[in-house]
């Protein structure tokens, strides 16, 4: 926006200030106007007729006496006649104007002041209101910090009894870990070279020397061992003993069997083998 349309605007907003105020003037004018015969505890009816009255009574004088006799002082009489009247009902007018002004503005004031006083009551009611709602609100906070501490006395305890388990899982695991577990996985039955079974067999252990004791649903032929290490190593030693037609002792002294190195256990049964045979492993 220009310098030159502030100032169109500037001008045009102190026109119509301008004109508000003559409106202004002008509302004050005619209502002073009016207000005369309420002044005067009359109507306009009782204002005009002492006038109208002086001219008729001039016009029968003028009948009366003749309009050479009257005319030597008619224009002196009324000269003074309506010059007194105009200077009365100017002053009227004054006193109409000044009292107008001083009603509407103890208007005004009182207008104000109901304002006020409004804005003073709703003020202290938003007072009021906000006092309540903090107490409310102090009051729950409280109830909040008690339950929190309440709560935090019961997660305290609740930790001590999740450490507390924790610690039991923990021996349960190291108990577990030493305790010497075999997990057995048979294979597959094969017939070409006679029935036979596979198994792989693991530890959670290092064991050595190993002493297996295999025993089965069918009587054994005979057992073969060998070890499976991660370094590939071929050579081992091993011995298979017979305990009983079913059971097979398998001792390993070479390597260690480890939970890393499972062990590869084939099992020769003495034909027929007419259904599915099964081993158990007992590690000693």
């Amino acid at each position: 926006m220009t310098n030159w349309d502030n100032y169109i605007l500037d001008a045009h907003a102190a026109q119509v200030e301008e004109w508000s105020m003559l409106a202004h003037l002008l509302n004050l004018l005619v209502r002073s106007f009016l207000f005369i015969p309420s002044a005067l505890g009359s109507t306009w009816l009782g204002i005009a007729f002492p006038v109208v009255a002086a001219a008729l009574s001039e016009v029968f004088g003028i009948l009366r006496f003749g309009w050479t006799a009257v005319r030597q002082n008619l224009k002196k009489a009324i000269w003074v006649g309506f010059a007194g009247l105009g200077v009365a009902y100017t002053l009227l007018f004054l006193w109409c104007a000044i009292k107008l002004t001083y009603s509407d503005h103890m208007s005004l004031v009182k207008r104000t002041q109901s304002l006020q006083n409004r804005l003073d009551v709703d003020a202290q009611h938003e007072r009021d209101a906000v006092q309540d709602v903090r107490t409310d609100l102090g009051s729950r906070v409280s109830a909040l910090q008690q339950d929190c501490a309440a709560k935090g006395g019961g997660i305290g305890i609740l930790q001590q009894q999740v450490a507390a388990q924790q610690a039991q899982i923990t021996a349960c695991l190291l108990q577990q870990k030493e305790v010497p577990t075999t997990r057995v996985f048979p294979g597959t039955r094969e017939a070409g070279n006679g029935p036979r079974m596979e198994y792989l067999l693991t530890t959670n252990v290092v064991r050595s020397p190993v002493d297996l004791t295999a025993t089965c649903t069918f009587p054994i032929e005979r057992a073969a061992l060998r070890p499976m290490t991660v370094d590939g190593t071929a050579n081992f030693s091993w011995k298979p003993t017979r305990v009983t037609a079913n059971a097979y002792e398998l001792s390993l002294g070479n390597p260690a069997w480890s939970p890393s190195g499972p062990l590869w256990i084939t099992i020769f049964f003495v034909p027929p083998v007419e259904s599915m045979p099964s081993c158990s492993f007992d590690a000693k």
